[in-house]
């Protein structure tokens, strides 16, 4: 069977802190802080459900806009996984 990671707690455990009660940090946060990178998009996923209202009245462009989201979302949720691996084994032993 295979294990769920959640980057954003690896992210917390190494680039944050071990305390419970801190926050991970938002992925545009880690892109910035680990690439220098800013959204190309000025959305935010809270924008989405608007988007989708609009598109399922007849919007393409907010379609388009929803696609091109999660596609970088994608992307930058890729680079922080290439960032991380190397503390990803590290991770999964102290918690598994």
């Amino acid at each position: 069977m295979e294990k769920h990671i959640d980057l954003f707690e690896v992210a917390k455990a190494f680039l944050v802190s071990n305390d419970p009660r801190a926050r991970a940090p938002s992925l545009d946060a880690m892109c910035k802080f680990l690439f220098g990178y800013q959204r190309r998009l000025p959305i935010r996923g809270s924008d989405i459900p608007d988007l989708y209202e609009r598109w399922q009245g007849g919007d393409e462009g907010a379609r388009r806009t929803i696609v091109e989201h999660c596609l970088e979302d994608l992307e930058m949720t890729r680079m922080v996984l290439e960032r991380l691996r190397p503390y990803l084994d590290i991770y999964v032993a102290g918690v598994g």
